[in-house]
């Protein structure tokens, strides 16, 4: 087999990990209880979400953005930015750390959708709720899908988030987004695979197309 052959297969393979690592909320459990070098977002200080927020941009995008930090009720904005970029760390699960940077369109739309998910569970309400909301305030116009094109930055080499193909959270490799909503797989050509974007949160308003970083690999 050549090498040129086993580098894009490893990389297709990385690519349907990260699918299964960030598609399939529905699936997955509402807290991981596999063991990793991060602890729970919430037990991490706003320093160490600010360091770990602002390394998953490039130096030169991140020197300029604005910082958020998750607490108790939410997010804070720490520090104002001069470049339309927000740097924070998410959760598709309630133990999961994934560290994003999003632009200008990202900020004034999906990041605010993951801003209403921490408020409503630091409401108490379950994730099946939680989702429900989301879902509604999306149908009735009050969370807006990206209305260009635009960018989000997870760079990060800590990154945590569940893998249900290998049944644990995985330190999943550098990535960038593509916003792309209400995206399907099917309309990208068919399955994901070497030659083959893929595309997160296929159908849904928040749809994203994931372009693995040069030389990112997974744990």
């Amino acid at each position: 087999m050549s090498r040129v052959l086993t580098i894009r297969r490893t990389a297709g393979a990385v690519l349907v990990g990260m699918a299964l690592a960030r598609g399939a909320a529905a699936q997955g459990p509402a807290s991981i209880s596999q063991p990793r070098p991060l602890g729970p977002l919430t037990a991490m200080s706003a320093e160490e979400q600010t360091r770990l927020a602002l390394s998953t941009a490039p130096p030169e995008v991140s020197a300029s953005a604005s910082v958020y930090v998750l607490g108790a009720r939410g997010y804070t904005r720490t520090r104002a930015g001069t470049n339309g970029f927000s740097c924070l760390i998410e959760r598709d699960y309630l133990d999961t750390v994934e560290p994003v940077c999003y632009d200008a369109e990202g900020s004034a739309t999906t990041m605010l959708a993951r801003f209403h998910r921490e408020e409503l569970r630091a409401q108490g309400l379950p994730e099946d709720e939680v989702k429900r909301r989301i879902e509604a305030g999306y149908r009735e116009g009050r969370l807006s899908a990206p209305r260009k094109p635009g960018i989000i930055y997870m760079l990060a080499p800590e990154q945590w988030s569940w893998n249900p193909g290998l049944k644990r959270a995985w330190n999943a490799p550098p990535h960038f987004m593509l916003y792309a909503p209400y995206a399907t797989q099917a309309e990208l050509g068919g399955s994901p695979g070497p030659h083959t974007p893929i595309i997160d949160k296929p159908g849904q308003p928040d749809a994203l197309m994931i372009i693995m970083a040069p030389g990112a690999h997974g744990h």
